[in-house]
């Protein structure tokens, strides 16, 4: 069995690695045409690597590969990405294909010791220096304040949009503006609703970070994925923290 670790851009194309789809998208043009579907695998060393399903193999892979499950996929690509591409979901220099010779099988071994998610949540006093870069998306950690009531409108295009902003904060008043557009804004204002623990603490993982009026902000991309009160380190020491 590979590790994530090991795996290298190369002629070789007979991988096998054992893996949780810590989260799976579909990626889509502006017109909303399906081209291909997204995933990230992780690994029991909590390494993680983004994972491409073409169009073509869709049909014949996507029922097998189902989010938070765990597999064993073997016979796939490994690439590096290209100097001019952008946004990717996380720092890292290569990611998988799979194929028409993909083969996936449910783990049957125990598998508890993997990790649903993994994450690299930056500081936010940071976050403007990364808002410099347009190659990779971040994680960021942080509690959540002053959330904005659901704004609504039709963009020039005429496609109805809605969108919240809120602020994200550390313990050492550390802060950064967030922008959320449609389902990750009804996202927010639901768990909002919904979750009882306070302080509210979020990762926002793969969001894009940038600067609004001077500001650093970070917004959602199709990669991006919001997790509430997780028990991740990140979040933990937040709450260890709050209050202090």
């Amino acid at each position: 069995m590979d590790s994530l670790l090991t795996l290298l851009p190369t002629a070789k194309q007979d991988w096998k690695i054992r893996v949780r789809i810590s989260k799976k998208w579909e990626q889509l043009r502006p017109s909303g045409q399906v081209f291909g579907i997204s995933m990230i695998f992780v690994d029991e060393n909590d390494l993680r690597i983004h994972a491409w399903m073409k169009s073509s193999i869709i049909s014949r892979l996507d029922d097998s590969l189902v989010e938070c499950g765990v597999f064993q996929i073997e016979n796939f690509i490994v690439r590096p990405y290209g100097a001019n591409e952008r946004n990717r979901c996380f720092t890292g220099d290569k990611r998988i294909f799979l194929t028409e010779a993909t083969v996936v099988m449910p783990c049957l071994e125990p598998h508890e010791f993997i990790p649903k998610h993994v994450f690299d949540c930056i500081p936010l006093n940071t976050v403007r220096e990364h808002a410099s870069q347009d190659k990779c998306l971040i994680d960021v950690c942080g509690i959540v304040k002053d959330l904005q009531p659901i704004q609504q409108f039709v963009s020039i295009t005429g496609k109805e949009q809605i969108v919240v902003k809120f602020v994200l904060a550390d313990n050492n008043n550390n802060t950064v503006r967030a922008t959320m557009w449609n389902e990750h804004a009804l996202f927010m204002h639901m768990s909002l609703d919904f979750t009882t623990q306070r302080p509210l603490i979020v990762i926002i993982s793969s969001c894009k970070p940038h600067l609004w009026e001077g500001t650093p902000t970070v917004t959602n991309m199709q990669a991006t994925r919001i997790f509430f009160n997780s028990s991740h380190p990140a979040a933990a020491t937040i709450r260890a923290g709050y209050g202090n």
